[in-house]
């Protein structure tokens, strides 16, 4: 006889960036800041890059924290106009084909950053990459040999890009960010000989090999984060969803949004997602038949509802969660 056991609330982190990526802390800072908080469950999901992620695994094992390989990978799908990310998790810790995907991506935007370097030399001949690199490394627990395994492992973002060049006074702080991008990154990326993204289908493809899980994170942000936008655009918002559905996206994320809307914009995403079958799992909702839960064994069963979501000042994301187990007496 199989009988439904109430655990008691639990907090999971499913979202959270580190060093490796525009992340503020190291793997092991934010176990640390996990600790802090009673996280029980977190996954390190940096942009396009598993460089972090043994660290974190490592230390999240010696605080008791359960955690699992996960990434969250810039792509497009130019057929819905979408250029944003998808999180990918991993259950049975393997992600071979998909680091391959991301490191062929990852390095061909490092030489259209390289480009943009050596570009703005004519502003500042002693600018230099290998700054931007030392600075995180400094902050790393770093042997001599394992300096190379760092320098292949960090992704540079355009906003650290932007921040960098700020702070070595190659553009001035009254430059904002899209000026940046329109006149410094935009030009070379747009000229570069091969894509720097890849198609959101060939990343499910590479998930999938790897028997991942692969979702939609923050849907508000392509409304501007705005539930009045969102709802002028419903149609629009329900056709996207049934394209992610239909390439192979199984779940949507519950996402802190930082702003006063936050708990307004999440319910009208998910009214918008009920016809889908969206299932919640891990602060996020799976887009699968309700004959087809899939659940990840480290949780030893399904998460039975959202309870609240905030943003903490280390600047990763808490969803507290309740619970339930499965067991047979």
């Amino acid at each position: 006889m199989r009988k439904i056991v109430y655990a008691d609330a639990m907090l999971i982190d499913m979202h959270m960036h580190s060093v490796f990526s525009d992340g503020n802390l190291t793997p092991q800072e934010l176990i640390e800041s996990l600790v802090q908080h009673k996280i029980q469950f977190a996954c390190l999901t940096d942009h396009d890059t598993f460089g972090g992620t043994p660290f974190f695994l490592e230390a999240a094992q010696s605080k008791g924290i359960t955690s699992i390989p996960a990434i969250e990978i810039d792509c497009l799908a130019p057929e819905i106009g979408y250029d944003s990310e998808i999180l990918c998790y991993f259950p049975q810790g393997t992600y071979n084909h998909t680091k391959l995907l991301t490191d062929t991506y990852r390095n061909r935007r490092l030489t259209a950053i390289q480009t943009i370097v050596e570009n703005s030399r004519l502003l500042k001949p002693s600018l230099s990459l290998n700054n931007f690199y030392v600075n995180k490394l400094l902050r790393l627990p770093v042997s001599p040999d394992a300096k190379e395994y760092l320098f292949n492992a960090i992704r540079i973002t355009t906003p650290d890009l932007y921040a960098f060049f700020m702070e070595t006074a190659v553009i001035d702080k009254k430059t904002t960010y899209k000026f940046f991008k329109k006149h410094y990154t935009a030009p070379v990326f747009k000229k570069a000989s091969e894509p720097l993204k890849p198609h959101i289908t060939e990343v499910i493809a590479a998930a999938k090999a790897d028997n991942g899980l692969v979702v939609l994170p923050h849907f508000g942000h392509e409304f501007d984060d705005d539930t009045d936008i969102l709802t002028k655009e419903y149609s629009r918002a329900r056709e996207m969803l049934a394209y992610f559905q239909s390439v192979g996206i199984q779940g949507l994320e519950w996402y802190a949004y930082r702003n006063h809307q936050q708990q307004k914009l999440n319910e009208l995403i998910h009214k918008l997602a009920e016809p889908f079958n969206f299932l919640r799992h891990l602060a996020v909702i799976f887009m699968v038949p309700k004959a087809k839960k899939i659940l990840l064994s480290h949780l030893k069963g399904n998460l039975l509802f959202y309870k609240n979501s905030r943003t903490s000042s280390k600047g990763h994301h808490h969803a507290e969660l309740h619970k339930y187990f499965r067991r047979t007496q």
